[in-house]
């Protein structure tokens, strides 16, 4: 990881096509998440996207601030729902009452999966460097990928 000046984020934080991609996710999430926090995720996820982006790996740093603002929005969400309990955090009734911290559910999948969820979506890397990463071949890496968020969406329902 990078260690960034405040000027280097400054710079970012001005940049048009960071403020078009930050904003145009913040979009979908208003109405869920506070102006307050929308602003902290948007910052948050700034600064981790320019301290974890990683050019060798072929993926523009627009695509990286996409993901990582998009994480960072759906954590808000997730802490907003643990922090009100009395609020559901799914629609159905017999899903959990009390609001759950996506790790969580990430750490109950199985090992494999677990890692997989984590490489594609928290850290995002493509099915090829999974496959890469984890030594196996680009399909292995697809369906695992694939089975994971199948098994996330079967304990969320």
């Amino acid at each position: 990881m990078l260690n960034i000046s405040n000027l280097e984020y400054e710079e970012a934080l001005k940049n048009e096509d960071n403020i078009k991609i930050i904003n145009s996710v913040c979009r979908k999430y208003a109405k869920r998440i506070d102006r307050e926090d929308l602003h902290r995720c948007k910052l948050i996820a700034l600064w981790d996207a320019i301290k974890k982006y990683n050019p060798d790996r072929g993926v523009k740093f627009t695509s990286f601030l996409y993901s990582c603002i998009t994480w960072e929005c759906k954590k808000q969400i997730h802490q907003n729902m643990k922090t009100k309990p009395g609020q559901m955090c799914c629609e159905k009734e017999d899903r959990p009452q009390k609001g759950f911290e996506v790790k969580d559910l990430i750490d109950s999948l199985p090992k494999k999966f677990s890692k997989v969820v984590s490489q594609r979506f928290m850290y995002g890397y493509t099915i090829k460097e999974i496959a890469l990463e984890n030594n196996y071949s680009r399909e292995t890496a697809r369906q695992n990928v694939k089975k994971a968020v199948k098994a996330l969406r079967k304990k969320c329902d």
